[in-house]
């Protein structure tokens, strides 16, 4: 598919979503991905960069960068590689062959394993073929999921106004003790863009200057790094109608209802298949894998409360509390006269749901 123009019919075919690192993105994917007719694509931008478009956009730029942003997500719909195209667990299609999904799997263990052992980064442009003929399967819906295009949303809103953007938000206690969990496992490199950060007016708005953060212990600028890139795509997603938003815990809290909003948000039927996967990747008792989209319950919405010490969090909620996006956990950051906003969109936040 190739989006020439912001009234290009296929924009509404396409579902982008956004997220922090660790923060439910994958398992969200994964759950649309579960659908027969969905061609999923994994990560792309960090396969295949667009220097053009900066990691986080001032809004005074979006303007002169609409046709790029517009190009740059038609490439990364074109991406077949090991990491875009070979996510696991693979799901049968509408379009397959008898097969098709065992050879597919074994495919991408086997090339995995490959990988693996010569010691490639994941991130290498691995060719894999899903053999999806997306320009002429009028009943296919591309999903693109990003974990550093928080700085793009608004950009991508504007570039394309006919797809959907989902943005899903995880509570910065749970998001931050599952990187530092990741950083220790030796899972996630240890990586934050402290110049980019700084640069934007939500960070000049709370006096964050490059040198300040670059000198606060590790979970501040986490914190910081939060904040800031939720504020920015909080306030570029507001409003828009093409945009909707929803907690990770309200996802974890009931799957399925949150779920099939979001199908319908994205224009996608609701299929069994989907509903046999969230059944099945919800009542999951094995080993805790760190990237495993299977969730133990309502596990993983607690777990920080082991990682982070009552320093950790208070350093957090300071810096926190203060921001737009922290008023969407009024249990843990907002004074009791404080009502929770709400979204005017499909997906609605219910006030009262404080689990993080």
């Amino acid at each position: 598919m190739k989006i020439k123009s912001a009234s290009d019919s296929d924009q509404s075919r396409l579902t982008l979503i956004l997220g922090a690192p660790r923060s439910g993105t994958t398992w969200l994917a994964k759950i649309f991905d579960s659908h027969p007719d969905v061609l999923y694509r994994h990560e792309p931008d960090l396969v295949v960069p667009d220097n053009r478009i900066p990691s986080i956009c001032a809004d005074e730029n979006a303007p002169a960068l609409i046709e790029a942003a517009r190009g740059f997500v038609a490439d990364l719909m074109h991406t077949h590689t090991l990491k875009t195209a070979g996510s696991l667990p693979v799901f049968p299609k509408r379009h397959d062959r008898p097969w098709t999904r065992v050879g597919r799997t074994a495919a991408i263990v086997s090339l995995r394993l490959v990988q693996k052992t010569i010691g490639l980064d994941p991130r290498r442009r691995i060719v894999f073929l899903d053999h999806f003929d997306r320009d002429n399967d009028p009943s296919s819906h591309v999903v693109l999921k990003s974990i550093s295009a928080l700085g793009r949303a608004g950009l991508f809103a504007e570039a394309l106004p006919e797809a959907r953007i989902i943005l899903i938000m995880r509570h910065p206690f749970g998001q931050i003790a599952s990187r530092l969990d990741g950083l220790a496992r030796g899972k996630l490199l240890d990586a934050r863009p402290f110049k980019e950060l700084t640069s934007i007016p939500e960070a000049r708005r709370f006096g964050l200057s490059d040198e300040r953060l670059r000198n606060l212990p590790p979970v501040e600028q986490m914190a910081w790094e939060w904040a800031i890139l939720h504020e920015k795509a909080y306030a570029d997603l507001s409003g828009r109608p093409n945009a909707t938003m929803l907690r990770y815990a309200d996802l974890v809290a009931d799957p399925l209802a949150r779920a099939r909003a979001l199908f319908a948000f994205a224009g996608l039927p609701w299929h069994v298949a989907t509903e046999r996967f969230i059944r099945t990747s919800t009542s999951y008792g094995g080993p805790d894998w760190y990237f495993d989209v299977r969730k133990q319950g309502l596990t993983p919405l607690h777990k920080w409360r082991k990682i982070l010490s009552a320093a950790d969090q208070a350093r957090i909620a300071a810096i926190v509390r203060n921001t737009s996006v922290g008023q969407l956990w009024p249990d843990y950051f907002s004074a009791p006269e404080r009502a929770t906003p709400l979204w005017p969109t499909e997906v609605r936040l219910q006030a009262g749901a404080s689990a993080p």
